[in-house]
């Protein structure tokens, strides 16, 4: 759902309304695909373990030092990613 808005956030404001614009205005596009890129590796695991012709058993570690791994705080990440690692 956050890829959708992100893929909009530029042709938003000429669809809705001035009372909404100014709430969506303050949603930092930047912010927006940080958290975007963070969270597509959980997709992307969901996906892959939701596969329902071929087992994904033996996926199941891998993939979750995987998602262990996305959560580590790195130096460059912004302080409301680090903040949300911190939360996950």
């Amino acid at each position: 759902m956050l890829n959708v808005f992100l893929n909009v956030y530029d042709d938003i404001g000429s669809v809705l309304n001035s009372g909404y614009i100014d709430y969506l205005t303050s949603v930092d596009k930047n912010l927006l695909e940080e958290v975007c890129r963070f969270l597509i590796v959980f997709d992307n695991a969901i996906d892959q373990l939701s596969a329902e012709e071929r087992p994904t058993m033996h996926q199941v570690l891998p993939i979750r030092q995987l998602l262990i791994d996305q959560c580590e705080v790195k130096f460059e990440d912004s302080s409301e990613l680090k903040e949300l690692k911190f939360f996950l």
